[in-house]
């Protein structure tokens, strides 16, 4: 039997914690399954941490309290949540309340039909004005990294144990492009609608101020997405595109200096534009060479793809959640048992 482990990551949450807890009780009891419930505050400064506390010692499932040293922002309390799983399957959700714990069967339901990983798509968003706009103009933004999914900054998901495990560490905004992270490393990307709920305690964390943020990040994730494993290609591609381009204007004029006697002192601006484009062609060029590098460094130890399932070999007709790296660095497979050792901050 898979165990799930759901993540809530809490920023001065005292007042929803509680109902959202009881809530997940409920769903974690008619599922039938093995579940634990991960609290992560990422330092809230309304006792949100004495409620971790007192919800930690009933059960089930077992709920346990991860508590960081300062505010470091829903990324790394993420983060952090993902280094103590130890179920199967991983769910998280905002620990607003506006999240509905009743539509985890559903997130279910699409792994179970070959879905490694789910998002929530809130389809009615009971929100105000501020907080849709920056969010709808970033969604569709976000689409260039890859996922045609509908809703980037959902907080319920479902993955798989191998997708989390597959991850780099999360900071800054990278939680929401999560999803291009996981469609770039071969994982199923899916989606379903969910209810959305008005938030009844505590404030929002978001406003206008994260459209900045999210639109500096997302070229970088576009750029990951297309060209993260080969930036040699775009790159240098460029750079030599521009310096193809001053070589031909140099040649012309060369051409007509040499056969045809045309001054070139009165064509001072095509000798500017020429330097120019050769100039920038060859820094683009060894920007490229160097990032090609820095990719190889960064990949030595990691497979170039991952393995689904196979036949004619060890562990034949290994399950979807049990997706490998060649080199097996990361590899759980469903039946495992979760290990012991978990991260708690104190």
């Amino acid at each position: 039997m898979n165990t799930i482990s759901v993540v809530l990551p809490a920023y001065n949450e005292v007042g929803s914690l509680r109902p959202l807890v009881d809530e997940i009780r409920v769903v974690c009891a008619e599922l039938e399954q093995h579940a634990e419930i991960i609290i992560v505050d990422d330092g809230s400064t309304d006792g949100t941490w004495q409620v971790i506390q007192e919800l930690s010692i009933i059960g089930p499932p077992v709920i346990r309290g991860i508590r960081l040293n300062r505010n470091h922002g829903k990324a790394a309390a993420l983060s952090a949540g993902f280094d103590a799983v130890r179920g199967d399957i991983v769910c998280t959700l905002d620990a607003d309340g506006q999240n509905d714990p009743a539509d985890i069967p559903r997130l279910l339901d699409a792994l179970d039909a070959g879905a490694d990983v789910c998002f929530g798509r809130r389809v009615e968003r009971d929100d105000p004005l501020e907080k849709r706009l920056p969010s709808g103009i970033q969604t569709h933004l976000a689409k260039l990294t890859g996922p045609q999914i509908h809703d980037f900054g959902c907080g319920m998901a479902m993955y798989r144990r191998c997708v989390i495990d597959d991850l780099d560490a999360l900071y800054g905004d990278r939680h929401r492009y999560i999803a291009a992270e996981a469609q770039r490393l071969g994982y199923n990307v899916e989606e379903r609608a969910i209810n959305h709920r008005p938030r009844t305690e505590g404030q929002s964390k978001y406003g206008l101020e994260r459209l900045l943020r999210g639109f500096v990040d997302l070229w970088y994730w576009v750029f990951r997405a297309r060209w993260g494993d080969r930036p040699m290609h775009w790159l240098g591609g460029l750079g030599v595109v521009f310096m193809g381009t001053g070589f031909l204007i140099g040649a012309v004029s060369v051409i007509q200096k040499v056969a045809f006697g045309v001054q070139l002192a009165p064509r001072v601006p095509r000798l500017v534009l020429l330097s120019l484009l050769l100039i920038f062609g060859l820094q683009l060029f060894v920007f490229g060479f160097l990032a090609e590098l820095v990719t190889r460094m960064e990949q030595r130890n990691k497979s170039p793809y991952r393995v689904r399932t196979t036949v004619g070999l060890p562990g034949d007709g290994l399950p979807q959640d049990a997706m490998r790296s060649v080199r097996g660095q990361k590899y759980h497979a469903a039946g495992d048992e979760p290990g012991d050792e978990i991260v708690q901050t104190h």
